[in-house]
């Protein structure tokens, strides 16, 4: 629903449970009030489910703030979205800089994003390789996510092959049972 996802959002930019309120104005205009604070980038994964009522919600916050929305969603889930919200879209992706198509997941991907999470891997280009191939056949980018947050829990030095073959495991296990 629309309020729900003002309130997702608004979490997500630090808006206090107190401040959101119980209305959906009132979480709308503390959503703002937030985002007028400082420039951010919003990222929103699975955007092919939003409606014309959240799109709406991205058109406003593009226009009332500085803040920089990146939409991910699946190319053929995002064009049935797109007609069926067609008003709103137009208006919406007239304010677009870009599309991106994220086809593959490459080992320097990997690299990029394993060492922003501050993992440390005893051997870096075989453990994105790794980690690369696995993700290109299960959810691409939210893989690689899922598997450096479960390798951040490893308090040794050095993540092991070993290591990173057991996070691919069980992360597609887990992605298996969902």
């Amino acid at each position: 629903s629309y309020y729900a996802a003002v309130c997702d959002i608004a979490r997500a930019a630090g808006v206090s449970e107190a401040d959101l309120g119980t209305s959906e104005y009132k979480a709308q205009r503390a959503l703002l009030a937030r985002l007028r604070t400082n420039r951010r980038v919003l990222v929103i994964d699975e955007g092919e489910y939003f409606g014309p009522r959240t799109t709406n919600l991205i058109k406003l916050i593009l226009n009332q703030t500085g803040t920089v929305v990146v939409i991910l969603a699946i190319p053929e889930l995002a064009r049935r979205w797109q007609k069926t919200a067609w008003v709103e879209s137009a208006q919406t992706n007239r304010r677009s800089e870009a599309v991106v198509l994220a086809e593959m997941i490459f080992p320097e991907d990997v690299q990029l994003f394993a060492k922003a999470s501050g993992v440390k891997f005893a051997s870096l280009a075989a453990s994105a390789g790794q980690i690369a191939k696995a993700a290109n056949e299960f959810g691409r980018f939210s893989f690689v996510v899922r598997v450096l947050k479960e390798l951040r829990g490893i308090n040794a030095g050095d993540v092991l092959n070993e290591d990173v073959a057991t996070a691919i495991r069980n992360t597609k296990a887990l992605l298996r049972r969902n």
